[in-house]
């Protein structure tokens, strides 16, 4: 089972779930789930997951391609995403739709970001299975770690990556190696792309240093 908890500079926070079992559906059941109860504390930011009209606390399906992940902000400021229980999982991606970014929890386990005050937001989306058949397919897996990018050539291809900083501009590149490429920057953190060009297509990929 997936743990989520969003907490705000305070330690203020809320918790939901999420369960792959094969005997669940995609409808309310309630041997396996549990409905949402939005709290009416202002101050309490909240989480949970949605299938359609539905709002999950404890959310258990039978096949996960993609979740939205709803998030209710309370006061204005920082707030911390930490995700737990992934190690029964092959990936775990955090799309933050308002930032344009994938984030691996699984490699990275937690997610810092602004929000607005009392901000009732669909800016997030858990993409699974779904998504790593796309990565599987282009070849690739991109993400950031511990201070480094991680470029994983899964079919040893020839190219070059490179990466870019939000203002366009160029700030390292090398020939792509097979097999795992580490790349170290001396560069605040922040967003950069990573851009990997092959003889046959290039791939682009935002990522938080």
């Amino acid at each position: 089972m997936l743990e989520f908890e969003i907490k705000n500079k305070n330690g203020l926070g809320d918790k939901t779930y999420v369960r792959k079992l094969e005997s669940a559906s995609m409808e309310f059941d309630s041997r396996w789930d549990a409905y949402k109860l939005l709290s009416n504390l202002p101050q309490l930011p909240q989480i949970y997951t949605s299938i359609g009209d539905t709002k999950y606390s404890i959310n258990t399906v039978d096949v996960l391609k993609q979740m939205p992940l709803k998030f209710k902000s309370g006061d204005a400021g920082v707030y911390t995403l930490t995700v737990r229980g992934t190690d029964d999982f092959n990936l775990v991606y955090l799309e933050d739709k308002k930032l344009g970014l994938l984030h691996d929890l699984k490699s990275t386990p937690w997610y810092t970001f602004n929000s607005e005050q009392d901000n009732l937001s669909d800016r997030f989306v858990l993409r699974f299975e779904e998504y790593a058949e796309d990565l599987t397919n282009q070849g690739f897996i991109i993400y950031s770690k511990n201070n480094l990018i991680y470029v994983k050539n899964q079919a040893n291809l020839s190219g070059k990556v490179a990466v870019i900083n939000v203002m366009g501009q160029l700030i390292y590149a090398q020939e792509l190696q097979a097999g795992l490429n580490r790349i170290q920057l001396d560069q605040p953190d922040g967003i950069y792309i990573v851009q990997v060009a092959t003889p046959t297509r290039t791939i682009n990929k935002k990522i938080f240093y």
